[in-house]
């Protein structure tokens, strides 16, 4: 046996002190972590509409028609399916390029689908419907649409990439606003007829809140209540299923 001063003073002190030393650490680092845990999860309680997007999975997408405000901005309505709902979204092509950065950013080892490219506005008018709007005459168009719709498509295919939260939320983030319009979405391009569904009214700019400004429909348009993603009018899941 070893005597007290050999354990303060000796190699037998690691022995005793060691374990103990690195239990108090363990122990700290545990209550460390929870207390950083804590704050996300009053985040999460108090927006509760943001634990039905994280569980939501996007099942198709198409990006279905282009139209221009009054403030002369292109805005691309986008008709999105989850299981058994549908609804629309409205991007500005600015908001696409943000979540392009932010996508290459966050999967910088990854391959990502080929982005539209931002046509210079001294040679191009950007208001013209020629430019937004896809020729059905000519399928080898690269028009802006039709890029992004292939875009959102691939991405989506991507198990890595349909998973990310902050797609999720690029696509459901106006759903969560308080004002909707009800309106239709139109056919989608060969697959399926999406049904009517609820487009909202983004109210305010960012990175995935749609538009800054919208021309108002008629009042009894407007939708009233608890406007969540529960809201979205229900699509039968038995007709017209996505490919």
């Amino acid at each position: 046996m070893c005597d007290l001063n050999q354990i303060l003073q000796g190699t037998d002190r690691n022995k005793i002190i060691t374990p103990i030393e690195k239990s108090i650490t363990s122990t700290r680092q545990a209550q460390t972590l929870k207390n950083e845990i804590r704050p996300t999860e009053a985040k999460i309680q108090t927006r509760p509409n943001l634990v039905h997007i994280y569980k939501s999975k996007i099942t198709s997408i198409a990006v279905q028609k282009v139209t221009v405000q009054q403030n002369s901005i292109g805005h691309y309505d986008i008709c999105v399916r989850s299981n058994s709902k549908a609804w629309v979204v409205r991007k500005r092509f600015k908001q696409f390029q943000d979540l392009h950065q932010q996508l290459t950013l966050n999967f910088w080892w990854k391959k990502l689908p080929p982005f539209p490219s931002k046509h210079s506005k001294l040679l191009i008018d950007h208001t013209n419907m020629d430019f937004l709007e896809v020729s059905s005459l000519n399928e080898n168009e690269t028009q802006r649409r039709a890029l992004l719709d292939n875009y959102c498509k691939k991405l989506i295919r991507n198990k890595k990439f349909c998973a990310w939260p902050q797609l999720i939320i690029f696509f459901r983030s106006d759903c969560t606003t308080k004002n909707f319009q009800l309106g239709q979405c139109p056919h989608l391009t060969g697959d399926i007829n999406c049904p009517n569904v609820a487009i909202p009214i983004p109210l305010e700019k960012g990175f995935g809140s749609g538009i800054q400004k919208e021309i108002p429909l008629e009042p009894k348009n407007i939708l009233s209540g608890k406007d969540t993603p529960q809201n979205l009018q229900e699509v039968n899941s038995n007709k017209n299923n996505f490919s």
